[in-house]
């Protein structure tokens, strides 16, 4: 996608996943990890939990699609207004992917890695197919809604038991109790990794934001590995009990981590530029520097983690 794209596209498509992911955050009640951790009345949590998602993900959808105009006008960027009503469309699909926290549960990772990896094929072949027709910023926004509707259908046919429309009152308030630390942390951390390509497209220009967003895709890969493991050490930190137990577990990881990403960051920071030529092609060069530190910065964010 590097060789068949401008940088410019790929900063608006940074710039509009930017938007897209703070709109998003509350479209859930953090519907998996309160399934995960729930032992009582749990097919009613089940039910409940994917209606008030269901609820929350279709109003938060066409908000953003009525007035996705003024939204990327207040943003600095009115052009991107019908890629970020496109790319919301994902929010319609989210609360199907449910049935994923069984999966978790039961610590059945076969199931959701179908998923994922059948995604991971169709999403970048649409992409493919969409640039070499000249879709421009499209072919990123319809990719990442292909991705993720296999991932959901996948989801939602391998489950054994899937959720319908219920709601309980009592359930409903001890999800939010439970959701309410865990989404206010998530803005937290969102502004904490988004802050920085808000500035530099605004102040810097979507050109140059492609530049940064690209230099960022390796670290971010990283991150997505990594990604692949937190269910498993969710579901597992549900289970242990004993404080010394969990002490234990999370200093072997950090120690793991530090050994397994710190040596690839290395490389990088010396090799930084035939890296980028190789994978990218030389017209990405600008986009090296920031490589080679974001590499550093997200060994660094993993280990830390």
């Amino acid at each position: 996608m590097a060789r068949l794209l401008a940088p410019e596209v790929f900063g608006q498509f940074a710039f509009v996943l930017l938007v897209q992911g703070l709109v998003a955050s509350f479209r859930t009640i953090q519907a998996g990890e309160f399934l995960v951790c729930r032992r009582e009345d749990w097919r009613l949590a089940y039910d409940t939990v994917f209606t008030v998602d269901l609820t929350l993900s279709w109003v938060t959808t066409f908000a953003v699609v009525l007035f996705a105009g003024p939204l990327m006008e207040a943003a600095g960027q009115p052009a991107l207004a019908m890629p970020l009503a496109a790319s919301i469309l994902g929010c319609l699909l989210a609360p199907f992917a449910t049935p994923g926290a069984l999966f978790q549960r039961e610590i059945d990772w076969v199931a959701s890695s179908r998923a994922r990896v059948a995604g991971m094929i169709v999403g970048p072949l649409v992409k493919i197919v969409l640039a070499l027709a000249g879709a421009g910023i499209y072919c990123l926004v319809i990719g990442e809604l292909a991705r993720q509707a296999v991932e959901v259908a996948l989801v939602w046919l391998a489950a054994h038991e899937r959720p319908a429309l219920g709601f309980d009152r009592a359930v409903f308030v001890s999800a939010l109790r439970f959701s309410l630390p865990l989404s206010l942390n998530g803005l937290l951390v969102y502004y904490y990794w988004k802050v920085d390509d808000f500035v530099v497209g605004r102040t810097l220009g979507m050109t140059e934001l492609g530049f940064y967003w690209l230099a960022f895709r390796i670290p971010e890969y990283m991150m997505a590995l990594k990604g692949q493991f937190v269910p498993v050490v969710f579901a597992t930190f549900a289970r242990l009990d004993s404080l010394e137990d969990r002490k234990l577990a999370f200093c072997r990881l950090t120690r793991l981590t530090t050994l397994a990403f710190f040596p690839v960051a290395l490389v990088s920071l010396i090799h930084g530029d035939v890296l980028i030529a190789v994978l990218f092609g030389d017209r990405w060069a600008p986009a090296v520097p920031a490589f080679q530190l974001l590499m550093l910065t997200g060994a660094l964010r993993l280990s830390t983690s």
